[in-house]
């Protein structure tokens, strides 16, 4: 009898130890990349009718984990508003939660929202309002800034990069769409498996390419890098220095086409 008590005492001291054990590893926060195309969108995330969270695209926000659902809402000028509904998933951790911090575990989890988790990044795209919105009130012509004028390589470009040399994979696929006005690129960097990131270049008169762009690991997490490269006729050449997990840097080389009619 004694020998049953011990068992059943040491069984509920490790619920105790354990409980909450993705709240431990992976808290009960985190970060969600909000992209819109076109780019420059006011977004406002709401959850159970409360605002959590706003931003002007593209741009990360920080938010609380929970189990009910997060609503993007973006507008921009001339475009029609748009939204996309953010629901959560059950947190990995949680199943091996309840084999080791049993039920306790699973309570503490729940209670702080760490068994639930959204999306990495979410994209909303926006159409064009027919008729477009109320133009804006003119500025006053003193002081004003001169509009910023077409470049010669702006347009609309598309590609994709690979980050496996050894075959082509799906999930090792990055399908890129980039915007360029007035020498400036902002766009969005989509995998199969976790959606979309951003990328951001700017292209000098001479045609050289320099910027950013979020990769985003085999685990989904923002991993950005330096990208440079050249314009090409109607193609932008690219290049980045990729480092996996399991092994040394290496160059990658990729290519955005420019598509016609050119905006």
């Amino acid at each position: 009898m004694a020998s049953r008590l011990f068992v059943w005492a040491s069984v509920a001291l490790l619920g105790l130890l354990g409980g909450g054990c993705a709240t431990v590893a992976t808290g009960n926060r985190q970060d969600i990349a909000v992209v819109s195309q076109p780019a420059d969108a006011d977004c406002t995330l709401t959850r159970d009718g409360a605002t959590i969270a706003a931003i002007r695209t593209p741009g990360t926000v920080n938010v609380k984990r929970d189990s009910k659902p997060i609503t993007v809402v973006c507008r921009k000028d001339d475009h029609e508003d748009n939204r996309a509904v953010m629901d959560s998933q059950l947190e990995s951790m949680t199943a091996g939660n309840l084999l080791i911090g049993g039920l306790v575990g699973v309570i503490v989890d729940a209670a702080s929202g760490a068994n639930s988790r959204y999306a990495p990044s979410v994209l909303v795209r926006l159409t064009p309002a027919v008729g477009g919105r109320p133009p804006a009130a003119p500025v006053a012509a003193t002081g004003a800034a001169p509009p910023v004028p077409a470049g010669p390589f702006d347009g609309q470009y598309h590609g994709g990069l690979s980050l496996t040399t050894t075959g082509i994979s799906a999930y090792s696929m990055r399908e890129i769409e980039l915007r360029v006005a007035g020498g400036v690129g902002t766009g969005t960097v989509t995998s199969k498996a976790c959606g979309p990131s951003t990328i951001s270049l700017t292209i000098d008169p001479s045609g050289t390419v320099r910027g950013e762009i979020d990769v985003l690991t085999n685990s989904c997490a923002p991993r950005r890098t330096s990208v440079e490269g050249k314009v090409e006729g109607e193609r932008l050449v690219l290049q980045i220095e990729f480092k996996s997990s399991s092994g040394p840097s290496r160059p990658i080389d990729f290519t955005l086409a420019r598509q016609l009619p050119r905006v």
